[in-house]
């Protein structure tokens, strides 16, 4: 289970559709010295940026770093399994490790809390609302699953999205990008992934139409009341509304699940294959 994600896709051969470009990124920094880096996390009212380290099959660990591109500490958690999505509320880290959820107190550093799927497959992906609702997506089960007390019990599961990959609270909605109607290493266009917005309240479900069978989704966040969905391995990076989609650019193999401060318009992006974290900056032409 160690290197489930790094493995799972290396074979994708991806078909994407065609989309305008009228925006662009921006090289601004690069890290290296990560060990197979799955996702990012940071927002405009955090001082830090989360990485998380799926690290092949040694403990995986969470890195903390400055917006500018500085390395405050490696392995600022460290001993975990195979860490993966990550979302924040308040002053609580929330990280997806295998089968739970860890929840760490951003000051201190510490897990105060696990939260346990009995029944799940392979948690992937995170989010957590404004009101403090999580959202953890099973990529392998299809089952999107939500924290009761003390533990994950299942919230959602529909056929339309089999392999949800990335996760999106915004307001009364939750985003879902599936990665496609299969796990495999090889997609026909018909079975290519697309984004979901689930209404919280009562669970209706409505496909984005810009996204309709735009590839293997895996990242997904916001940029000023849009979204930005990353393709892994290819590298595709887009910006969804509901009426059209617009390729930001395309980056280096593996680009994993993103996040994006968009107080400055910055993208940040782990290479879950190249053990690197780069920045740039998204700039509308």
């Amino acid at each position: 289970m160690k290197s489930t994600i790094a493995s799972a896709f290396i074979g994708l051969s991806l078909l994407f559709a065609n989309a305008t470009q009228a925006a662009s990124l921006a090289p601004q920094w690069e890290l290296t010295g990560f060990s197979q880096p799955e996702s990012v996390y940071v927002s405009p009212e955090h001082e830090w940026i989360y990485v998380s380290n799926v690290n092949g099959n040694e403990p995986g660990f969470i890195s903390k770093l400055s917006k500018n591109g500085d390395i405050e500490e490696l392995k600022w958690v460290d001993g975990l399994g195979m860490p993966t999505g990550m979302g924040m509320f308040k002053n609580s880290l929330y990280v997806v490790d295998g089968t739970q959820v860890h929840i760490i107190d951003v000051e201190s550093g510490k897990i105060t809390k696990s939260l346990q799927a009995n029944d799940a497959v392979m948690l992937n992906d995170l989010t957590v609302s404004d009101k403090g609702q999580v959202f953890v997506g099973d990529i392998a089960s299809g089952k999107i699953y939500t924290q009761v007390e003390n533990e994950l019990v299942v919230w959602m599961e529909d056929k339309k999205i089999p392999h949800p990959n990335g996760l999106l609270a915004q307001g009364n909605t939750l985003f879902v990008a599936n990665l496609a109607r299969k796990l495999a290493q090889q997609f026909e266009p018909e079975e290519y992934g697309s984004i979901y917005k689930i209404n919280i309240a009562d669970k209706s479900l409505k496909m984005v139409n810009s996204s309709y069978r735009l590839g293997g989704l895996d990242g997904l966040t916001e940029l000023n009341n849009s979204l930005v969905v990353s393709h892994f391995p290819a590298g595709e990076i887009y910006q969804i509304t509901d009426k059209e989609r617009t390729l930001l650019g395309t980056l280096d193999i593996s680009t994993a699940d993103i996040s994006v401060d968009d107080s400055t318009d910055t993208l940040f992006v782990p290479f879950l294959l190249k053990n690197k974290v780069a920045s740039y900056k998204i700039i509308n032409d």
